[in-house]
């Protein structure tokens, strides 16, 4: 495995790690909550980008599901600091800015033959074939 994919690997570990801590039970509060993610119609299922994890899109959620656990970018749009700009083209779906602990990422999913689409996180490119 080449370092720049066991970069990503640790980061998103220690991401999807920091993401689960700081959203405990007593944390949780009631309030009122519209979604704000419109994943396009053409990335919506289920891709399995290796070395980066499972991505679940649906009309207005997006997962990324690792053994370290699941990262909900809806649920961190609902934190104080969890401000992400979501773009989406006919041909690319972006998150830019997703903020967990420390660490600030941009998640670009490229439209490819409807069997796979393309992550580019930072500078890795990773293959994602629909499950």
């Amino acid at each position: 495995m080449n370092n720049n994919i066991k970069k990503v690997i640790t980061t998103l570990l220690i991401s999807s790690t920091l993401a689960l801590a700081a959203c405990s039970e007593s944390d949780s509060r009631s309030i009122s909550y519209t979604p704000t993610l419109t994943p396009p119609d053409w990335i919506q299922g289920t891709w399995a980008c290796t070395g980066a994890g499972t991505y679940a899109f649906a009309s207005n959620t997006a997962v990324q599901e690792t053994s370290n656990g699941n990262v909900d970018f809806e649920q961190i749009t609902k934190t104080n600091n969890g401000v992400i700009t979501e773009t989406e083209t006919n041909t690319y779906y972006l998150l830019e800015d997703v903020k967990m602990g420390d660490t600030t990422m941009d998640y670009k999913f490229l439209k490819s033959d409807g069997t796979k689409i393309v992550l580019e996180l930072n500078s890795i490119t990773i293959n994602c074939p629909k499950q």
